[in-house]
């Protein structure tokens, strides 16, 4: 995005002086976790140090590593999918790991639970490869922690990158590589407890859907979409409903961007909540009500102020009943991007 500053001075007569004019990125947390819903919970990690180029997306609920440019430099760990979140594990335990994958060409995967330099980087899994074809296959297999495992987080992942010869999609003919992956699981052996983030590959991570009664949603993303498709309608607004625990918010100015298409002509009812303080809105007028037409991309800009510090803040969207000449109805929306920002300047 090119964008252009200007100072206006047209209006004004004598001499201004600017002088040590700097724009910089705000370091601030994100008030909304995964805002443009691209984090899987996984990273494909990939030597771009050294020219190669990867990305990793999910796709029709799988996760897809899609490697266009490697340049070999004889290392298993060049190429990798790491799960983000460390892992706790004990020890004398037998965990169960399954998963569904293919390739666009057969190669061989080596899964390592590691504690890397705390733990001699000793892989736990050892002798486990699994060999990967064009055709999708489930694979489980189990390994047992040891007496003298230490108290250190654990860090899952693949590596291959001893796989693939030097190359460049499009050069000499040459494709990109691609690995799918699907219903990872990690459970200890004889249980129910997922240990995996985002074990089916669809996940909007950081929010959540609340669904009861005749009011029914499902949310899944795919390749940076959110999609959520309402399937039943509560007599209630938030019969059902999307959002995120957004944690606190400081006095100040603040803007909400939305940007959705929806399937159906629709209206949809946009809040951020205090749920400690019975569910009172901090926007004006208690909510804000957007009209969304069939096949037509819109975006939602909502300014509101907060006057004093408030905590456990819920943001969320109600696709429920909402009343009145308001329009509700059964199907899906799309949502490219939700995301809040503290706006510094004066309240517009």
């Amino acid at each position: 995005v090119v964008v252009q500053l200007q100072f206006l001075l047209g209006n004004q007569v004598g001499d201004v002086t600017l002088d040590n004019i700097v724009l910089s990125t705000m370091d601030g947390e994100p008030i909304v976790e995964n805002s443009d819903f691209e984090d899987t919970g996984w990273t494909g990690f990939v030597n771009d140090w050294e020219g190669s180029v990867a990305t990793l997306d999910m796709i029709g609920g799988e996760l897809v590593y899609e490697l266009t440019k490697f340049n070999n430099t004889n290392q298993v760990w060049l190429l990798q999918l790491i799960h983000n979140e460390k892992l706790t594990l004990t020890p004398e335990t037998t965990y169960v790991l399954s998963m569904d994958a293919r390739a666009s060409e057969a190669l061989t995967l080596n899964p390592f639970f590691t504690q890397n330099d705390a733990g001699g980087y000793n892989n736990f899994a050892a002798g486990n490869p699994l060999a990967l074809t064009s055709t999708m296959q489930t694979f489980t297999f189990e390994f047992t922690t040891g007496a003298d495992l230490i108290s250190e987080p654990v860090e899952f992942k693949f590596e291959f990158g001893d796989q693939f010869d030097s190359f460049e999609a499009g050069v000499a003919d040459a494709v990109a590589k691609l690995l799918y992956f699907d219903n990872l699981s990690l459970k200890v052996k004889d249980t129910t407890a997922e240990l995996f983030t985002n074990s089916t590959a669809d996940q909007a991570l950081g929010f959540e859907t609340f669904s009861e009664g005749a009011g029914q949603v499902s949310a899944s993303v795919g390749e940076g979409l959110l999609t959520l498709d309402i399937t039943g309608l509560g007599e209630q607004a938030y019969q059902p409903h999307f959002f995120q625990m957004i944690g606190d918010l400081g006095a100040g100015n603040y803007v909400l961007v939305a940007r959705l298409e929806s399937d159906v002509d629709r209206d949809v009812r946009f809040n951020v909540l205090l749920p400690d303080g019975g569910y009172a809105s901090l926007l004006e007028n208690n909510f804000v009500d957007v009209s969304l037409t069939a096949g037509t991309p819109q975006e939602v800009i909502i300014r509101f102020s907060v006057a004093n510090p408030v905590t456990n803040v819920k943001l969320e969207l109600s696709l429920g009943t909402l009343g009145g000449d308001l329009v509700s109805a059964i199907g899906s929306i799309e949502i490219d991007e939700l995301l809040m920002y503290q706006n510094y300047n004066a309240q517009e």
